[in-house]
């Protein structure tokens, strides 16, 4: 809210010529102008009212620009300050450039640096860039180096200050660098813009050059940090982008904009961010660094006309708002959503509802350091302040502060209302107590009675007011409390003080307030507290006040405090902790938001630490745990927080998270009990719809409502109320009947009771409600809690039979309790409860299927590409089954095909439409339905047409079982012919059979690869010379059945024998080779024999070798067969020469230890013969094999 407070310049027919704020203080200066009385400066504070200080007038001189400078320098027209290195570069009339060193500590030491003239172009533009120079250049790094020496130490410790304030309080602006000596070759360069388009430089140290030429002249030169750029505005509306390099620039852009060059404007937004207007109604905003750029409009929605053109910027890094003043005198305003940070420019920016100023506006600027806007009008300078809406709530009454003047109070029971109270002076605060508010403004307190019946609208009458500065004010009873700057006064209705509570210097002066029925809070500068109980005569202290500036760490001061119902507990916020004081035990309970613990569960967390060595966790340890997880609230810090107005154990508190997106803010929800201490009860996301927490009164939270949302109330959770409330029921609650207070209490206390893990007393606190809805809401609590035995409990009084029946099953199932709790909550219609808890278990599957059911199918697509791949397909699926459904037909078939079931889905879903899906079918070119479609116009008689398309899909059984049955066998045989198809060739070959054409049919079985058909037609039809090669083909128990015909056959035995012999029957095949003489054979047998081979073969086939006198290879399968004894026998006995090859083959392998014996009487056998045929190296050699190493001596 923007409430606007008037610069007084204390004379009429003034002409306020320009405003500057002070850069880090709350300081406004305003030149002005008066004929026959000249001009002067007045200085504000951003209260507006009257000027603190004013200049001397000087008769006849209109001020031009404000700013310090040197008293010979005369038609100034420009100046630049860098608070980098703290200088000023000033610019005259005269085209004279000159740059001092200003000295902040004292003025008077202050001394000129450089000068130098331009010529023929007059200053209209500066600014200031740190240009990187080049390596050749480095002996500027050398002067930078001696400058920053000699710099005045009063200076460097000032900037330094100050650099360290902003830092500490967020002040820096966008294109303002911290001053940090350090030895980078960085140069400060200023940058002057003249009127016929030239763009010069100028150092500090004294180089002065042209650096770029526009093509008209300069209006505006902005410095985008962090990069190389200026951006330059000119007279003939050319937007330029430039790189600087060395002190000179390039263009890189070049952008011709259309509107009014008057007000022709660049802001600089951030870093790289630049808005612009030029009298349109509308501006535009550009990111030079992402490329992205957005028009944003003025829209009669928001109170905007057509008339309004924009004439000005301005730009709050505070508010992240740029401001725009119109030609009709109102103010535009656009927001930055920080949780859009990441999408388009367009998304980014919302336009806000205008401010009227009833002025017409020249310029307006932001201050830097506070929320204050000023406005100039040239008759007049308006201060607007952007404050907090103010807001108090009682049981029966809301009132909000609509502007300066005017109080909206509102109804909150039923029937609702709201009535808009203006008043006649400007309010600063304002409270609500029964049927009184109390309103004060800087000098007086008023008090009004709130008159409310059915056949009036709401509305007040003054029922006293009085002389007072107050901060803080209330009525309770006959009593008015006053908080002033240094005392709490107890006054009557007339302003006399009837008491003044007395606090001890130690404790110090009083600053808050907070008011909970009868009790009262007050909190002091030295961190005191203190509960008074007023319903007596006079107000009485409840507990001795307790100090907490040395006992909560890191306290600086309260920043907020409330008290419960009951007057007993005080929360407060000091740190990032939520603190509670617990006045009957004088303690202190926290829950900190960095380690989402509390004080009690911190405690039993280092005693167990504490204990030696490693024992198991305990139960309440694990809770610890687990509630730590959930807790954990490490990028929040505490914001509101507020106490039931009955209950004096439910505290609400908001999480505010550190980047402020609104979005990822929380609720927290605890009870606390002098019993018990702090205890975590819920943790939940806060509505879109609500901003900052404002009430709790059970079963409803107020909140202020977003306006920059567009949902829907949901009907039994929230409704808008007034335009600025949000009634939000807690989720406990919902569906309850807001009268029925006995199910509201039973609702609250076993909410309590379940939290503690009192079951027992949870169950008796609900004993006697016969309400289902109770039941429902206590069901619902389970979900959080994971109590599912409470669950089936509360079911079966429900009669939900089904919900009871699911819940069953997954306990018995041995389901987690977190998928217990979801399907719970599925059953009972809690679907966004239920997703959150698969989100938190990792279950995207189930995720998955919620977002189906809710037909939410882009976010379901999201979850299934980025969690949940495998369920992908079935994800496009169920989509297209969604959207046939919808008569979505051709989607459908889409998803269909993405889902990999079109082979199936589609003909199903175009049956009823032939012609559709025929044109599908030739459109996919997919074989498996072109298959299908073949075969059905094949079922309806269109051979021809099924033909061809069997022919395209690769279905060539199909195409030749049609070309049989036409008797086109010579077509069928050249298609199997050409594709080699087996199944076709079979179908082929049976169709020759039936002809009895013998041959062919053979042949086509052959190629179809079944050739034991072929076979069992070649044995029919005596076929003896294609058999062998049949058989030969087929193998296996087709060669031994194909040898056996041709055994039985006289003349054929050679090929029986070579059929064996391939079957792998060897002995089969030797022993019709021996009984046939069939030599040839037997060597090609014998060849593939070896010491693996059966003996028993191995030794005939030697016997058969040895009486065919081919001794050698009778020697060698001997000893194949291991008959080495036999083998050395032939040897002796044929005289068979013993070469190497040989005398390796008959020494035996070595073996067993019982076998070396005989091995060795092996050797010696083979020494011998080879002694015999005089081989006296072989013999030797065996000899010492066999281990005699002296016979080989003698020889």
């Amino acid at each position: 809210m923007l409430v606007s407070h008037r610069a007084d310049t204390q004379e009429t027919d003034v002409e306020n010529l320009s405003t500057i704020w002070h850069p880090t203080r709350d300081f406004l200066a305003v030149s002005n102008y008066k004929s026959n009385d000249g001009g002067d400066v007045g200085f504000f504070t951003k209260q507006g009212g009257k000027s603190f200080f004013k200049s001397k007038k000087k008769a006849s001189a209109r001020p031009a620009v404000i700013a310090w400078h040197n008293p010979e320098i005369e038609e100034i027209c420009g100046m630049h300050w860098n608070s980098e290195s703290g200088t000023l570069l000033v610019a005259d009339l005269k085209s004279r450039l000159s740059i001092y060193r200003i000295d902040t500590k004292e003025f008077s030491k202050s001394k000129f640096l450089h000068k130098a003239t331009i010529r023929d172009e007059i200053p209209q533009a500066l600014a200031v860039k740190a240009v990187k120079l080049k390596p050749s250049s480095a002996n500027f790094a050398t002067r930078k180096l001696a400058k920053q020496e000699a710099f005045n130490e009063g200076d460097e410790m000032l900037l330094s200050a100050l650099a360290e304030t902003k830092r500490r309080t967020n002040l820096t602006s966008a294109d303002e660098k911290i001053y940090v000596k350090d030895n980078t070759e960085t140069f400060p360069v200023y940058f002057i813009g003249c009127s016929k388009g030239g763009i010069y430089s100028f150092d500090e140290e004294g180089n002065f050059t042209k650096a770029f030429q526009c093509d008209n002249g300069v209006l505006q030169i902005l410095n985008i940090p962090e990069s190389d750029l200026l951006v330059v505005s000119t007279d003939s509306m050319l937007f330029y982008q430039l790189t600087v390099e060395n002190r000179r620039a390039t263009e890189v852009n070049r952008v011709k904009l259309t509107g009014k060059k008057n007000h022709f404007n660049l802001l600089l937004i951030e870093n790289s961010t630049v808005a612009m207007c030029y009298g349109e109604r509308e501006i535009r905003i550009w990111d030079l660094k992402g490329g992205d750029n957005a028009l944003f409009r003025l829209n009669s929605e928001k109170g905007y006309d057509n008339k309004d053109d924009i004439v000005c910027l301005s730009y709050s890094a505070k508010k992240n708002m740029i401001s725009a003043g119109t030609s009709q005198g109102k103010i535009a305003r656009w927001k930055r959503r920080r949780d859009l940070k990441n999408q388009g420019l367009d998304q980014q920016w919302k336009l806000q509802n205008s401010v009227e100023t009833d002025c017409h506006i020249v310029s307006l600027n932001w201050s830097s350091t506070t929320a204050a806007l000023v406005v100039n009008s040239i008759n007049s300078v308006t201060i607007f302040r952007d404050e907090g809406i103010h807001v108090v709530f009682d049981q029966t009454y809301a009132a909000i502060q609509k502007s300066s003047t005017v109080i909206s109070l509102i109804r909150l029971i039923h029937p609702l209302e709201a009535q808009d109270i203006s008043l006649p002076f400007g309010v600063k605060g304002f409270r609500l107590s029964g049927k009184f508010i109390t309103v004060w403004d800087e000098e007086n307190v008023h008090i009004y009675e709130i008159k409310d019946s059915n056949d009036a609208p709401i509305s007040i009458t003054s029922s006293a007011n009085f002389t007072c500065s107050a901060k803080d004010a209330t009525v309770f009873g006959a009593m008015v409390i006053v908080l002033e700057s240094n005392k709490l006064d107890i006054r009557t209705f007339q302003g006399t003080i009837r008491q003044t509570l007395g606090f001890r210097e130690i404790e110090g002066l009083p600053i808050l307030m907070d008011f909970n029925g009868k009790y009262m809070a007050v909190a002091t500068t030295n961190g005191y507290l203190s509960v008074y109980d007023l319903s007596g005569k006079d107000i009485k202290q409840q507990f001795h006040s307790s100090q907490f500036s040395k006992t909560v760490p890191e306290f600086d001061k309260f920043l907020m405090i409330r008290v419960n119902s009951a007057g007993n507990r005080i929360s407060f916020t000091a740190t990032q902790r939520l603190s509670i004081w617990d006045g009957e035990t004088d303690s202190v309970g926290y829950f900190s938001f960095q380690y989402g613990i509390t004080d009690q569960q911190q405690y039993e967390a280092e005693a167990e630490q504490a204990k030696p060595g490693e024992r198991p966790k305990t139960a309440a340890i694990r809770k610890i745990e687990r509630e730590q997880n959930r807790f954990r609230l490490a990028e929040h810090y505490p914001g509101n927080h507020v106490w039931d107005k009955v209950d004096p154990r439910l505290l609400i508190c908001e999480a505010i998270h550190n980047t402020g997106d609104q979005s990822q803010n929380l609720l927290i929800s605890m009870y606390v009990t002098t019993e018990h201490g702090v205890q975590m009860h819920d943790l939940q996301i806060k509505s879109d719809k609500a901003e900052q927490l404002l009430h709790l009164s059970v079963p409803y939270m107020y909140f202020f409502k977003n306006m920059e949302s567009e949902e829907e109330d949901d009907p039994g959770v929230e409704k808008s109320i007034a335009r600025l409330l949000l009634r939000k029921t807690l989720r406990e609650f919902v569906g309850l009947d807001e009268n029925d207070s006995q199910a509201i209490g039973a609702m609250l206390d076993f909410s309590f009771y379940l939290c503690m893990g009192q079951m027992d007393n949870a169950f008796k606190s609900i004993k006697y409600i016969k309400n289902e809805s109770v039941w429902d809401h206590m069901a619902r609590m389970c979900v959080k809690t994971r109590r599912m035995d409470v669950a089936r409990v509360c079911l079966g009084n429900m009669q939900n039979s089904r919900a009871a029946r699911n819940v069953r099953l997954s306990i018995e199932r041995g389901d987690s309790a977190d998928i217990q709790a979801a399907r719970l909550a599925i059953e009972l219609g809690m679907i966004e409860e239920a997703k959150t808890i698969f989100y938190s278990i990792g279950r995207y599957d189930m995720i998955n299927k919620i977002l189906q059911t809710e037909y939410k199918w882009d976010e379901a697509f999201k979850i299934a590409e980025k969690f949940d791949r495998i369920n992908l397909r079935n994800t496009y699926y169920n989509y297209a089954k969604y959207l046939e459904a919808n008569g979505a037909l051709e989607p459908a078939l889409e998803n269909y095909e993405m889902s990999g079931t079109q082979k199936i889905e589609v003909p199903r879903a175009l049956f009823m439409n032939p012609k559709v899906l025929e044109i599908y079918v030739k459109r996919r070119r997919d074989p498996d339905l072109q298959k299908w479609w073949a075969l059905y116009l094949e079922s309806i008689g269109d051979i021809a047409t099924a033909k061809n398309f069997y022919h395209i899909s690769g279905e060539y059984l199909s195409v030749v079982r049609l070309l049989c049955m036409d008797n086109q066998l010579n077509e069928a045989a050249a298609i199997v012919d050409e594709t080699g198809n087996k199944a076709a060739a079979f179908h082929l070959a049976r169709q020759f059979e039936l002809q009895g054409n013998i041959e062919e049919a053979v042949n086509y079985f052959s190629k179809a690869h079944a050739y034991g058909s072929a076979i069992k037609l070649a044995k029919e039809h005596d076929m003896i010379d294609k058999l062998a090669n049949l058989a030969l083909q087929a193998g296996g128990s087709d060669l031994v059945e194909a040898a056996k015909f041709y055994e039985e056959r006289d003349g054929h035995t050679d090929k029986a024998v070579m059929l064996y012999h391939k079957a792998g029957m060897i002995g089969r095949a030797l022993d019709l080779a021996f009984r046939t003489e069939q030599h040839s054979a037997l060597d090609l047998i014998v060849q593939e024999l070896n010491e693996k081979s059966d003996p028993r073969i191995l030794e005939r086939a030697a016997q058969f070798f040895a009486a065919n006198q081919q001794d050698r290879k009778a020697i060698q399968l001997l000893a194949y067969a291991g008959k080495y004894s036999e083998a050395i026998n032939l040897c002796r006995e044929r005289n068979v020469v013993v070469n190497e090859e040989l005398a390796e083959l008959l020494t035996p392998p070595k073996g067993d230890k019982a076998m070396t014996q005989s091995r060795n009487q092996m050797l010696e056998e083979v020494a011998k013969c080879c002694l015999h045929q005089g081989n006296y190296h072989f013999a030797a050699k065996k000899f010492t094999q066999a281990g005699n190493k002296i016979e080989p001596l003698r020889y």
